[in-house]
């Protein structure tokens, strides 16, 4: 059991990073396989120097011990809690609010002028006609 959720956790790693370089075109890599230490993110994003990516992959998170944990192990990085259940179409991100500035000008840096269009989340037929 212990050897699938490892292997859950690797897929799981790789998808949070292709999903961030199709939204974003931002250079992701699996940390782990590099770092190898308990205190180092799940992934590192060359453009996210400062922040502290956790990725979680399961059914029923209990975010607030989830973004606790990586608060903790972040240091003075911004904690960032990108996480997917299984068999969902989509991924969320939980930061804190005071972190908000902090992310979105990471954002904005990376598209340059260029408007991206939000994804529609599933069954969502607002403004679809």
């Amino acid at each position: 059991m212990v050897l699938n959720s490892r292997q859950k956790g690797k897929r799981c790693e790789r998808l949070a990073c292709a999903a961030l370089a199709q939204l974003f075109g931002w250079h992701a890599r699996r940390s782990q396989q590099y770092k190898g230490t308990t205190d180092s993110s799940d992934i590192e994003v060359d453009e996210t120097p400062n922040a502290f990516w956790e990725i979680k992959h399961v059914e029923r998170l209990n975010v607030w011990e989830a973004m606790r944990v990586a608060v903790s192990q972040a240091g003075t990085k911004m904690p960032i809690l990108m996480h997917r259940r299984n068999r969902e179409p989509y991924w969320l991100v939980t930061i804190r609010l005071d972190d908000l500035k902090r992310l979105s000008h990471v954002v904005q840096e990376s598209e340059g002028d260029t408007a991206v269009a939000p994804t529609p989340l599933p069954g969502d037929h607002a403004g679809g006609g």
